[in-house]
């Protein structure tokens, strides 16, 4: 791709290559930046950065590049929703230990845009989980 006239790596093609480095959690946390919405207003952008249909192609494309099962794993484990890796961290700690997928963004009030939200959660149990702290250091379940 192109940026400013330079060709660059497409952010995919990048997260591929990071594969044969990365350990899987770190290798999920970057997939699940590089498809998240950005927030209007707060980003440049408009646009993830990338799509998972894209992430699919480079694993297609490149079936024996280095990491390449390791990314295949990774590709499983990403999601939409999460906002830092320590939010993804945990969410592949809670699944890890046998719990289930939580849901991202959790709304007080599904569908609302202007209800609370917490970073994930389960709805059932009434179970909202936010991490406080710029660089989200520490979690607190509410």
């Amino acid at each position: 791709m192109e940026l400013d006239g330079i060709r660059i790596s497409t952010p995919a093609r990048t997260w591929l290559d990071l594969a044969g480095i990365l350990p899987l959690e770190d290798l999920v946390a970057v997939g699940d930046q590089l498809v998240r919405q950005p927030r209007p207003g707060l980003e440049y952008r408009a646009e993830p950065w990338s799509t998972l249909p894209q992430l699919n192609e480079m694993l297609r494309r490149h079936r024996k590049l280095k990491g390449i099962v390791r990314a295949r794993e990774a590709a499983k484990l990403i999601r939409f929703g999460s906002d830092s890796a320590p939010e993804t961290f945990l969410r592949l700690a809670l699944t890890a230990a046998g719990l289930p997928e939580p849901e991202l963004q959790m709304r007080i009030v599904p569908g609302d845009l202007y209800s609370p939200a917490a970073d994930m959660g389960y709805r059932a149990q009434r179970i909202a989980i936010q991490y406080d702290g710029g660089p989200h250091p520490r979690a607190a379940v509410h």
